[in-house]
């Protein structure tokens, strides 16, 4: 059986969810998202599973991305815990979530783990969900920009 053929300039990648994989939930001034609140109601998830520790992203770092590298790829589109960037939904951002992130995308750029390769690094608009806090937090929504994202961007350049 041929293996398929792709058009040039097609990028390979990966594609994270943070809830998924960063872990320390409490780690850094990290708030509680609705995952968190769901995770840990009994019942809501099959085994009682939880994104507490997960992948532990978090404190692996760049070299959860060299596997990426590695084979090949040439992308990576994570999302953002807002909870790690405004613990309560508003207010005062969180300097140790937005540095996180900030290494996050160094790992992915020209001078990270992707360094050889054409790297490009997607964020995700609408993050691992909104904070647990209430009306004041951010929504979840691809199509609106909320506040969280414009702090985020502005912070980071």
């Amino acid at each position: 059986m041929a293996l398929p053929t792709f058009p040039r300039g097609f990028v390979w990648g990966a594609a994270t969810a943070a809830y998924q994989i960063e872990g320390a939930s409490t780690d850094d001034g990290r708030g509680p998202s609705i995952w968190d609140t769901v995770s840990h109601t009994p019942g809501r998830v099959r085994g009682g599973a939880t994104g507490d520790v997960s992948c532990d992203h978090y404190h692996r770092g760049d070299r959860d991305v060299d596997p990426l590298a590695e084979l090949g790829g040439d992308a990576y589109r994570f999302s953002i815990s807002w909870p790690r960037v405004l613990p309560t939904g508003a207010g005062q951002v969180n300097g140790r979530g937005l540095d996180f992130y900030e290494r996050s995308s160094t790992a992915c750029s020209p001078a990270g783990s992707l360094r050889s390769r054409r790297s490009t690094t997607g964020i995700c608009r609408s993050g691992s969900r909104t904070p647990a806090a209430g009306s004041s937090a951010p929504r979840p929504s691809g199509s609106r920009t909320t506040r969280p994202w414009w702090c985020t961007a502005s912070e980071t350049g």
